[in-house]
């Protein structure tokens, strides 16, 4: 789908926006992956400075499904609502009360569900979150409560945490609980249990970003078809692996099962009373869920993305050709990386000084055979 403007002077049309869902994608979506959907926007690192919007799925394995992906001018409420409106139509989301969205609260996007999703639910990444909680209330027991809150399972957990925090800090509470962040869209608490994802972080967009990278600063056909070969490459290297796998479920949630019937295996039975009614020849993993099963991700993976000629062989419309974009022209040279939050860096910097402990504190001996000159007579200062 692209979306030109047509008021120019030229007479010609000027391109404007760019929206793309393979029937693979959506027609996988519908067949195996889970009712939830992330959504992320994110920077381009070519002249034309727009930005690429995503929307991302899960299918049985825990792992990422690339659903759409379009390119717009800027993160705005208008070109949200143009994205959502495509996306729900493909996907068929007629049943709102079944589907959730989660996010990171970009510009407009919060405006656009109202609009277009109106009866969906919402969640917000708690890492954002709390990037935005941390920077009013630094004490680690105010934070410490945040993170109690937020993996809170059960309201009266949950309802605990909130007074907790409220007796150390009735701002930081006061922050919480303002109506714009209902414990709905943030607390496991209170998510509803037919998703079969309790996850509270936007991870499945922020890795697609990273799977792209590479090919962000190039110009949007060459990067869209880059991310065309990269999903048609992924979906038959993920369906080849899991024909060999030879258990009933998914690789990722049997490891996850077993670590649970190794942790089970230290629980002892104690007698409640009354009578037992047990049945025999029942197995832990007749209890799994359909949506973790090998034959829901085959569902999935059984639409491949074919095979086409290269933009040389492509045809020629009767449409007249789109002038290109506005060239915005970078003031200092461009910028490769994003910018890192604290806790990022702080994590990378205890990783560094663990691994290399001993040339770190080489670095930090100051040389004193070096002598030092004064900056203004030139005069090499006593040792």
């Amino acid at each position: 789908m692209v979306k030109c403007d047509f008021q120019q002077q030229l007479g010609q049309p000027k391109f404007q926006r760019l929206y793309v869902c393979l029937r693979a994608a959506k027609e996988g979506f519908k067949a195996g992956c889970r009712p939830i959907i992330g959504l992320d926007g994110c920077f381009l690192k070519s002249v034309y400075a727009r930005q690429l919007l995503t929307a991302m799925g899960i299918n049985a394995n825990n792992e990422t499904w690339v659903i759409a992906y379009a390119i717009v001018e800027s993160e705005c409420k208008e070109s949200w609502i143009w994205f959502l409106e495509l996306l729900v139509k493909d996907c068929q989301i007629v049943n709102q009360f079944g589907f959730t969205f989660i996010s990171d609260k970009q510009k407009g996007l919060l405006l656009a569900f109202e609009q277009v999703v109106p009866k969906c639910d919402h969640r917000f990444c708690a890492r954002h979150l709390f990037s935005n909680y941390r920077l009013l209330f630094k004490a680690k027991s105010l934070r410490d409560k945040f993170w109690e809150a937020l993996y809170a399972t059960i309201v009266p957990h949950f309802t605990r945490a909130m007074e907790d925090l409220k007796k150390l800090s009735k701002d930081a509470y006061e922050w919480l609980t303002s109506p714009d962040k209902p414990p709905r869209h943030w607390s496991k608490s209170h998510f509803n249990t037919h998703l079969k994802w309790d996850m509270l972080l936007n991870n499945l967009c922020e890795s697609f970003k990273a799977t792209i990278l590479e090919c962000r600063d190039r110009p949007i056909l060459s990067m869209f078809e880059y991310i065309r070969c990269k999903l048609m490459k992924r979906i038959q290297g993920r369906r080849d692996k899991m024909l060999k796998w030879n258990k009933p479920i998914c690789p990722r949630i049997f490891k996850k099962v077993e670590g649970n019937k190794a942790k089970a295996g230290a629980c002892v039975a104690m007698w409640s009373g009354g009578a037992i009614n047990y049945k025999g020849g029942l197995n832990v993993m007749d209890f799994v869920d359909d949506c973790y099963l090998k034959t829901t991700y085959l569902k999935t993976y059984e639409n491949l993305i074919l095979p086409m000629n290269g933009m040389d062989m492509w045809d020629r419309s009767d449409f007249p050709p789109c002038l290109p974009s506005s060239y915005s022209k970078q003031l200092e040279r461009p910028r490769k990386c994003r910018n890192k939050e604290h806790e990022e860096h702080k994590g990378k910097m205890k990783m560094r000084a663990s691994s290399n402990q001993f040339e770190t504190a080489l670095s930090h001996i100051p040389n004193t055979h070096d002598s030092l000159k004064c900056g203004k007579c030139g005069k090499k200062k006593a040792q």
